[in-house]
């Protein structure tokens, strides 16, 4: 009787409760009306400034390397707004889809782009 409560217990512990907190996850969205707006802002607004910001004058073309670090700055910069806009809201895909998009990039592993496994949703 004892071993049916424990069996119960596991089936439980390693069936049940995985699956109640996958279903508490909020859906991924690009939705702005519901999704946290500075985490919107940091994917749509923060990452448009990134990408546009002047990096260099005209005579830094003639700077060895200049380009080089501009290029990882832009990067980091991507990376870094992305994984914020992911702190504040998991649910939001831009940040989702930003990071594995840099992680690429920058010859990181992908998957690593979220906690959540998207192998589940092929």
């Amino acid at each position: 009787m004892r071993t049916r409560h424990l069996v119960a217990a596991a089936v439980f512990f390693l069936v049940v409760c995985p699956l109640a907190a996958r279903a508490q996850e909020r859906p991924l969205t690009c939705d702005p009306a519901r999704l946290d707006p500075e985490s919107y802002r940091l994917t749509t607004e923060a990452q448009a400034l990134n990408v546009a910001r002047p990096r260099y004058r005209w005579w830094d073309a003639f700077a060895i390397g200049k380009h080089i670090d501009d290029l990882a700055d832009l990067n980091e910069t991507a990376v870094e707004f992305a994984e914020r806009a992911r702190r504040l809201d998991d649910a939001n895909l831009l940040a989702h889809g930003i990071l594995a998009r840099q992680y690429v990039v920058l010859g990181e592993d992908a998957r690593v782009a979220s906690g959540r496994n998207f192998a589940r949703s092929r």
